[in-house]
């Protein structure tokens, strides 16, 4: 029997714009969304990932 080679795991990190797109996926809210990334990734993380991906309309 021939065995099957393994890749290793790269720890590959995603992409903003791939990060956007599983948490669309879900209908998440922005709310949501923070407490996810949050959860696997630390709050200063989420919070820096969330920044960029919601960005605040400015008030004139």
């Amino acid at each position: 029997m021939k065995r099957k080679e393994v890749k290793e795991n790269t720890n590959k990190y995603l992409t903003n714009e791939e990060v956007r797109k599983v948490l669309n996926h879900h209908n998440w809210t922005k709310e949501q969304s923070f407490e996810y990334l949050k959860s696997i990734g630390g709050e200063e993380e989420a919070k820096s990932l969330i920044d960029e991906l919601y960005p605040q309309k400015e008030k004139n």
